[in-house]
Parts: C-alpha cells; structure tokens; sequence
C-alpha cells in the first residue's frame, strides 16, 4: 500500500492537467529564491502551511527553511516545482490513498482528482484542512485518513 499525503506530480498546468501553475508563475518562485532566500521562506511558509505567521507550524516550517543550505533548497525547488512525474504516477499497481487538503495554496484538489482518475488503484480523502501540511496542521485528521484506508485492507 502507498499513502501519498499533499502529492503533486507536476506543479505546471498543461492543458486538461491543472497542476496549480502555470509556467511563469514558477519560474517567478525560483527566481525570487534565487534572489532573496531567507524573505522567499519568510513569505511562502505560510502559504505552504495554510496559516498566518506567527503559528507554530509556521514558524517551524520557516525554521526549517532557514536552516536549509540556499543552495540545495534552490535546487530543491528547481527540481520539486518544474518536475513532471505524471508517467510515474500512471504507472504506480499498488492500492494508493491520496490524502488532499480541501484549499491547498500548492496542489488544489483537482491534483488529487487526477491521481485518483489516473492511478490503477487508488483512493482520494479530502481533509477539510487549509495548506500543504495536513501532517503538521491536522496531525489528527492525517492519522485517521491513513488508518481507515490501512484498515480497510
């Protein structure tokens, strides 16, 4: 079994595909990565995490940024937000649960739609959770998703 929590396999839309997007758009992230790292993960944590700044799981999510060598989260970035996984993703046999935040900043619930309609075998829970860390907003709600898709084996 495979538990995809927030998944993306590409961030790009393209044409039926709407991957939350488009070009440009990312291509601005990474420019502005590249230019001011520490205001970058400053401004974007809480977009990622879905809650205003000053929230503990916003400021851990900064923290964490911050620790991060510039270099490798550039990287990172490059290679997370312009990566297409989606042959991957039509490949994948094993029974899947796709755990999708309902207001996702990063990967809108159309994402999560898609891996469903696209995976041999895979299931879709909509958390009522704003972000793209349910793990660390909704500890709870995540834990219950996965127990009831293992349980259901």
């Amino acid at each position: 079994r495979l538990v995809l929590v927030a998944p993306s396999p590409c961030f790009m839309n393209d044409g039926d595909y709407t991957g939350g997007f488009a070009r440009e758009d990312i291509e601005g992230l990474i420019e502005f990565m590249e230019q001011n790292y520490l205001g970058w993960a400053t401004q974007l944590a809480p977009t990622i995490v879905g809650q205003p700044a000053g929230e503990t799981p916003t400021a851990e999510l900064t923290q964490s940024f911050c620790r991060t060598d510039p270099k490798i989260a550039r990287h990172f970035g490059r290679v997370t937000f312009l990566s297409d996984r989606r042959a991957d993703v039509l490949a994948t046999p094993q029974p899947s649960l796709v755990v999708q935040c309902s207001d996702d900043a990063l990967a809108p619930v159309a994402v999560g739609e898609w891996m469903r309609d696209n995976m041999q075998d895979a299931k879709l829970d909509i958390l009522p959770v704003t972000g793209h860390c349910p793990h660390m907003t909704a500890p709870d709600l995540t834990v219950s998703a996965i127990r009831r898709f293992l349980d259901a084996a």
